[in-house]
């Protein structure tokens, strides 16, 4: 965090690329759980269909696994974004381009 505070380009560089990838390795971790539960949920909705045969069962269960993929998905690129953009204009841009970019993607997102 020291490093941080320094004017060091290349310093900052590294100390960006290192919590970049930290952040990216803790998404994929996320993305494998969720990817887990997905799967579960499926099999779920598969023996439920093969053993009771209700349909509204199969239903629920496939709009769950629908919901959990799309808030999965969502939570990805929202976290992609946030990485990708928010770090590089905080350490390299002005305070007044901080606070626009900022509040842009912030619109970005709730447009999303």
């Amino acid at each position: 965090m020291v490093a941080m505070t320094t004017n060091n380009t290349f310093t900052k560089m590294i100390m960006v690329f290192m919590f970049t990838t930290m952040i990216m390795m803790l998404m994929l971790t996320t993305m494998v759980m969720m990817f887990m539960l997905t799967t579960m949920i499926m099999m779920l909705m598969l023996t439920t269909m093969v053993m009771m045969f209700m349909l509204t069962t199969m239903i629920m269960m496939l709009m769950l696994t629908a919901i959990i993929t799309m808030l999965m998905l969502t939570t990805m690129v929202m976290m992609f974004m946030l990485t990708a953009i928010i770090i590089p204009i905080h350490f390299y841009t002005s305070y007044r381009t901080r606070v626009i970019l900022f509040y842009v993607l912030i619109g970005n997102m709730l447009v999303y």
